[in-house]
């Protein structure tokens, strides 16, 4: 028969029902710690029981750490696919024991072997389970495949739209430049002309940068690949301006001959009169890009990122937890961020915050090991 004690929740005022193991009791291995997630948001409960049954309370854990938007949107996937908090904490720590029975999966998440056995089975159903044997008592978790192929669609599906929408705009914009070069008489008009549709395709890509960061993870593989696309898309408006370019005072009005592709969207060709000598190009800028570009000569830049980086080398032995420095490290990464646009060591930064919230030894050894990934990350940003 089982034994069941209650204890009132301080942060909730709730009275948490806890099922105390039949076999820690025949052994009599007391005091019995039991452990129990419950309320929303959800938090545990951790409780002491004494050789005379007496229930004491050792204290409340939050699970979701406060100021955690990463966090946040994994809960929101999770609760899309169909899992509750608890059932999600459950998957999190069946995780560190590979494989599992039922009995075991009870016994961590403190609830009884038949309610054990109906989250079980819903992760199965989910795909984040795997059953390893015919009679469904025994399971191996899986990597969250689940949720990292949902987000993968959201982003998709995001980027889709906005290519979409991109592609509208260029299209509109290259039919007013067909219409307005029948007009042009000299070659400043023209060039002036080229200028501003550089700086009009310039600013939709920020733009679109701006939504994808606001919307997705920094750290998100499929960003970087987004930034990486849209700095070479930047360098190709900075040639095609370039090549348009013409320095008036060198010569006496001359015209070029124009020929607009059909598929004038994706191509423009120049072609200058054969008698018109073309003087070199003067540079034109381009609006700035949200990111740095890695220049060496801007050194103060470099020496406030060198001091940023610092603060975070000067607080590691003084957070008490992995979970402040986590804190600690997503914070700099959102400052640098607003600061100075976007970093590839982000991705790092971002997979350390969440190292640091779920598992990550925070002892001498650890606190040393993630100095020497500091290091890094200041090295990178210094190059």
């Amino acid at each position: 028969m089982q034994k069941l004690v209650s204890c009132r929740c301080s942060k909730c005022s709730q009275d948490i029902t806890f099922v105390v193991p039949e076999d820690e009791i025949r052994r009599g291995t007391f005091p019995i710690m039991l452990q129990k997630l419950h309320g929303t948001p959800p938090h545990k409960l951790l409780i002491m029981i004494t050789h005379n049954f007496q229930v004491k309370p050792v204290g409340v854990e939050d699970i979701t750490p406060m100021n955690a938007p990463a966090s946040q949107n994994y809960d929101e996937l999770f609760a899309k696919i169909g899992l509750t908090p608890a059932e999600r904490e459950l998957y999190f720590l069946s995780l560190k024991r590979q494989p599992i029975s039922v009995n075991d999966f009870a016994k961590i998440g403190c609830i009884t072997p038949r309610d054990a056995q109906i989250v079980a089975e819903k992760l199965v159903e989910k795909g984040f389970f795997k059953e390893i044997d015919d009679n469904g008592h025994n399971f191996q978790p899986l990597p969250p495949y689940a949720v990292i192929l949902s987000e993968f669609e959201n982003i998709l599906r995001f980027i889709r739209n906005i290519e979409l929408d991109l592609l509208k705009e260029l299209d509109q914009s290259f039919v007013a430049f067909k219409h307005q070069t029948e007009e042009l008489r000299d070659v400043k008009q023209f060039s002036e002309l080229l200028n501003g549709i550089a700086a009009s395709v310039s600013a939709m890509i920020n733009a679109v940068l701006s939504q994808v960061f606001a919307k997705f993870d920094h750290g998100s593989i499929l960003v970087g690949q987004l930034w990486d696309q849209a700095t070479k898309m930047k360098e190709v408006l900075a040639k095609f301006t370039e090549i348009s370019s013409e320095d008036t005072s060198q010569s006496e009005s001359p015209t070029p001959s124009m020929i607009l592709s059909s598929s004038s969207q994706s191509s423009i060709e120049l072609l200058p009169t054969p008698k018109t000598k073309r003087p070199p190009p003067p540079r034109i800028h381009l609006p700035p890009n949200p990111a740095p570009t890695g220049d060496m000569q801007n050194t103060p830049q470099k020496t406030k990122l060198y001091a940023i980086i610092g603060e975070l080398e000067k607080k590691i032995n003084e957070f008490a937890t992995g979970n402040e420095c986590a804190e600690f490290v997503l914070q700099l990464r959102d400052r640098i961020q607003k600061e100075y646009g976007f970093y590839p060591i982000f991705n790092d930064m971002t997979n350390w915050g969440n190292q640091l919230r779920h598992g990550f030894k925070w002892d001498a050894q650890g606190k040393d090991f993630f100095h020497k990934r500091v290091i890094l990350w200041r090295e990178k940003l210094m190059e």
